[in-house]
């Protein structure tokens, strides 16, 4: 076995990463072990239903009790069940503990009476079912359901009716899937060129012939009826989105079209679209499709009905144009017909989402849409838009991220300055509170980030700035809950305003979830992780320094529980450029349940862990010429406080903080070694689609690395054709021969790095290396035996390099690492 056995991280000794020295945990506690990494437990979804009956909570068991790994992040659906309590709090019934079976919270009813629940199997058949709560009895479709990232993929019609969107029976979602159908695909291709009976080639095609590939089965927009069990499809196509109308006879869809493959103007972006997106409106009176828009493209994450249902509003542009020469449209929902709303003082304002995707938000005030736009003077802010054509500013804080919320007083303005009360010729501050949602997760997909539906916010409780809730804004408050404890936070609260459920990750790592209600009580309804507490913990120190630029950071080091060594204590600083952290990093918090690199397991095994603040520049370019010069300077910070042993000094990057980590080795000598994690070496070979994009065509041919390239975080302004000197000039694969220090480079086969370029050069010129490949891993370990094997040899590497005699304190193999 190469390295430590992390089981013994479990004994009284934990051995250190000082030359073998060791120390004791005391009394108060045991080190943190990889079998509490790998088995934690964690929380969910939180629903509270409609009618504050009931309260759903996903329960995740132990990491490690999957049957499979191969879906990413959503291996953790197969090993949740679904608790549900009663407003007091007490558990009533668990679905999926005695079955195996994995589950997800849906929607409820909006009678609160049943909810959506979704099923994945062991043999990765995903269901969609509807479950009585107050019986626990359920039942299911065989249909496969979607799971759509961008909009909504289900909504409840009445009491009696779901729509929903299904795809072919057994063509998961492309989040169920994306892992483990390339694995399946390749292995099979791999067979059939074996046999050599059958062509394994798959064929993209670029330019006019695009569209040639083969396409998606189409999804179905469908009902069901409750009380009769039948089943109607509506409409089909790439369904993306849907919306109802308040009165709920009509569904507007967004649908892909064919594929997009003119360059953008400017620099490509991660969220450009690749595929043209259709409007269709169908009539759930007659079955009747109308197509208001055959010739323009829409933009995603908005689909807004006026409060009458007489109209919808949409952003859309012409083909092949830029979204700036785009416009608000407006949809008759009667006569079918669209009607491009003039607009002559202003413009919307693009905005983009954390994924980079062009957005316009806007709604309505009553009858008149409104829009975050830019008017010819003065900046931006949201406007009433005038049949004039003229704008009028409602009078609110300027804040793009704030929420509309529909309530029955009237409309109301949720933003950074507190509730205000919103009409077309006066808007007034009516409180410093803010709706409080009743429920973690949201069922409009991305859209709910930037145009969430008016009226489900409206329909939340209001919490003050003195923390007590209220039914609506200008009512006296109903229920004040008890202070609350360190790091415990409100995560749904009961739309009647008389009870909340709070969320704490303790300071002894275990995760409780508590419910606050109006009878005084204050009840634990659900912990996780409740071995932790058995845990000695190191203190978490903050380091103040200055920034690039002169102003005061802040940067954390995770200490070891035990007594700090006379020359401070070998570390690792974990570097992510663009990131700073004015409080603790939750990644240093006691409970953390980070895999790919879990700072209590270095900690416990002796290492001190340092998360360093390093802001963006604000320059052109990724700013990173001097990186180790600014990381070695916040070092120095830490190390004068006697915390770190500047001789003993290690670095660690996984992504971004990867990349940065190769690049830092071609800028100095001083550490000791660097660990580079999923990093690009270079960057020429950054912009290609990952394989399944390859081997399943009919996903479309998605190039997420352009949009990393030129306006994501490398911040390169343009492709590498326009500037080839400064690609190579970033890439640090061009100055391998620069490196003396020892890298290990870790990777997964799934992950389109370019890792084993920079280990063939550094092994051609025979510099001290290691090539980790984690096989049908993409760019977060998912399996817990590689979890486990990753922290061992990672452990090993800084063993061998961080000794204080210059010499590992255990047996490792040589550079076959």
């Amino acid at each position: 076995m190469v390295g430590r056995c992390l089981q013994a991280l479990a004994a009284a000794a934990v051995l250190a990463g000082s030359g073998g020295a060791a120390f004791a945990a005391s009394d108060g506690g045991r080190p943190f072990t990889i079998d509490d990494l790998l088995g934690m437990e964690a929380i969910g979804a939180v629903r509270i239903s409609p009618d504050a009956r009931w309260i759903v909570v996903e329960r995740e068991a132990a990491y490690d009790t999957a049957s499979r790994y191969d879906i990413d992040y959503y291996s953790r659906v197969a090993i949740t069940d679904l608790e549900i309590h009663d407003a007091s709090g007490a558990l009533s019934r668990v679905i999926g503990r005695d079955d195996p079976f994995g589950y997800q919270a849906g929607p409820f009813s909006p009678d609160g009476k049943r909810m959506v629940v979704y099923r994945l199997s062991d043999d990765r058949q995903w269901r969609i079912g509807i479950v009585t709560l107050a019986t626990g009895a359920a039942s299911w479709l065989d249909v496969t359901p979607e799971n759509s990232q961008v909009g909504r993929s289900v909504a409840w019609r009445t009491d009696d009716e779901l729509i929903f969107v299904a795809r072919a029976d057994g063509d998961l979602p492309i989040v169920l899937r994306i892992g483990s159908q390339t694995q399946v695909r390749t292995s099979r291709l791999w067979d059939e060129a074996i046999e050599g009976r059958r062509p394994t080639a798959t064929l993209v095609v670029s330019g006019a012939g695009r569209d040639q590939r083969p396409q998606a089965a189409p999804k179905r927009l469908m009902s069901l009826t409750l009380s009769s069990g039948a089943l109607k499809t509506w409409a089909s196509g790439e369904i993306i989105d849907f919306e109802l109308s308040p009165d709920g006879r009509s569904c507007a869809l967004l649908v892909n079209g064919e594929d997009i493959q003119s360059p953008p103007a400017g620099p490509a972006k991660i969220g450009t679209p690749n595929r043209r997106r259709r409007l269709q409106i169908v009539d759930l009176a007659t079955g009747a499709l109308q197509d208001p828009l055959p010739e323009r493209d829409l933009l995603s994450h908005l689909l807004a009905w006026s409060p009458d249902s007489r109209r919808l509003l949409v952003f859309d542009r012409a083909l092949g144009g830029t979204w700036t020469e785009g416009s608000l449209t407006q949809i008759d929902r009667d006569s079918g017909r669209a009607h491009p709303l003039p607009i002559t003082d202003a413009a919307p304002v693009i905005l983009e989402t954390g994924e980079r995707i062009p957005i316009v938000r806007a709604g309505w005030v009553g009858r008149t849409p409104m829009v975050w736009g830019e008017a010819a003077e003065g900046g931006p802010g949201w406007r009433a838009l005038l049949p004039d054509g003229s704008t009028r500013d409602l009078g609110v804080p300027a804040d793009s991220a704030g929420r509309w919320a529909n309530t029955a007083p009237g409309t109301f303005y949720n933003g950074a300055g507190g509730l205000w009360s919103v009409n077309l010729t006066s808007s007034q501050a009516v409180g410093s509170g803010r709706f409080q949602y009743r429920q973690t997760e949201h069922d409009m997909g991305g859209r709910s980030a930037s145009n969430p539906d008016a009226v489900e916010v409206g329909a939340s409780a209001v919490i003050g700035a003195d923390g007590c809730l209220r039914t609506e804004p200008l009512t006296a408050p109903t229920f004040c809950p008890p202070p609350l404890g360190h790091g415990e936070r409100v995560v749904a609260a009961s739309p009647h305003a008389d009870f909340v459920v709070t969320r704490q990750l303790g300071a002894d790592g275990v995760l409780r979830l508590r419910l606050h209600s109006a009878d005084g009580a204050s009840r634990d309804m659900a912990t996780a992780n409740a071995g932790l507490a058995e845990v000695r913990w190191g203190p978490v120190v903050e380091v103040d320094h200055p920034g690039f630029d002169g102003r005061p950071l802040k940067s954390w080091i995770l200490t070891p529980a035990g007594p700090r060594p006379a020359r401070g204590w070998p570390t690792i600083v974990v570097a992510y450029p663009g990131k700073t952290f004015p409080d603790p990093p939750a990644r240093l918090a006691a409970g953390s349940d980070l895999t790919q690199f879990n700072p209590a397991m270095m900690a416990s095994s002796g290492y001190a862990v340092m998360m360093v603040s390093l802001p963006g520049h604000d320059a052109p370019g990724p700013g990173l010429e001097n990186v180790g010069d600014e990381i070695w300077k916040i070092i120095e910070a830490g190390a004068g406080g006697g915390l770190i042993d500047p001789a003993r000094v290690a670095l660690f990057g996984h992504s971004y903080g990867g990349h940065t980590a190769l690049l830092v080795a071609t800028q100095t000598d001083r550490f000791r070694t660097i660990i580079a994690s999923a990093g690009f070496a270079d960057y020429g070979a950054a912009n290609r689609a990952t394989r399944h994009f390859a081997v399943v065509p009919e996903d479309g041919y998605i190039l997420g690395g352009a949009g990393w390239l030129e306006a994501g975080q490398a911040r390169m302004g343009g492709p590498s054709w326009a500037d080839p000197e400064a690609y190579v000039a970033n890439s640090p694969v061009y100055r391998a021969d620069r490196i003396r220090t020892p890298v290990l480079i870790v990777h997964g086969d799934l992950d389109p790095v370019s890792a084993e370029t920079m280990f063939a050069n550094l092994y051609q010129l025979g510099r001290e290396a290691g090539l980790l490949t984690f096989w049908g891993e993409g760019h977060v370990l998912m399996s817990p035996a590689n979890i486990r094997e990753l922290h061992e040899r990672l452990l090993a590497w800084l063993d061998r390099y961080m000794a204080a005699s210059g010499e590992p304190s255990l047996p490792v193999a040589d550079p076959d690492l």
